[in-house]
């Protein structure tokens, strides 16, 4: 028996190992080629190529896989993956607050107070100077209400005979006109000009000390 050539092993060797690999039914085509194949690997003899190479077993390399002509194959050529881009989250603004007028209702006036009435006038009393006359003293008591004078009359007038009788119907128009006047610029009573002129000055001396 002649051994069996290195070649021929290694051959049949690729063969089994190709269509294990690929998942192909390859020596299923015909009994007859199954059965050559496995007597060649056993007796070492060369396996005819005619019989490998059946047009519906021709394994066709493409890329990195194999095809034995049973009808079109995907092809193993791995597609690109595609990138991830990040998206990133557009920012909306947030909304902005519409200010609301706010109706303000203004407090309504305090009605204001009444004026304090004015303080009452001080009413004073001033007692004139003596005066000297030719028929006897005149002295005059002044009554001041603010600075107005509200009456007047004599502590002093000359007295005694004709005097008391001139005294008696003139102090009383003297003292009258003071009032009316609100000065000592008063008109002499007639028949007792010596009596009017004393109460003149005492007048004037209540007048200027009124304080």
């Amino acid at each position: 028996m002649t051994p069996p050539s290195r070649g021929s092993a290694l051959y049949a060797a690729t063969l089994v190992t190709i269509g294990a690999a690929a998942g192909v039914r390859f020596f299923t085509t015909t009994p007859d080629l199954h059965a050559a194949a496995a007597q060649g690997a056993a007796t070492g003899a060369p396996v005819a190529a005619a019989a490998v190479a059946t047009p519906s077993s021709t394994p066709t390399a493409t890329g990195s896989s194999l095809s034995w002509g049973r009808g079109p194959h995907p092809s193993a050529t791995p597609s690109p993956t595609p990138s991830r881009t990040p998206t990133v989250p557009t920012q909306r603004p947030s909304p902005t607050a519409t200010p609301t007028a706010t109706r303000t209702t203004a407090p309504a006036p305090k009605p204001a107070a009444p004026a304090p009435p004015p303080p009452a006038p001080v009413t004073t009393v001033v007692v004139g100077s003596t005066v000297q006359t030719r028929y006897g003293p005149v002295q005059v008591q002044v009554t001041f209400t603010g600075t107005a004078i509200t009456a007047a009359q004599a502590l002093q007038a000359p007295s005694g005979g004709y005097s008391s009788q001139v005294s008696s119907f003139s102090i009383p128009v003297l003292s009258r006109e003071a009032v009316a006047a609100g000065s000592a610029n008063i008109a002499a009573v007639s028949g007792a000009s010596y009596t009017s002129a004393g109460y003149q000055q005492s007048l004037q001396y209540a007048i200027d000390h009124r304080g």
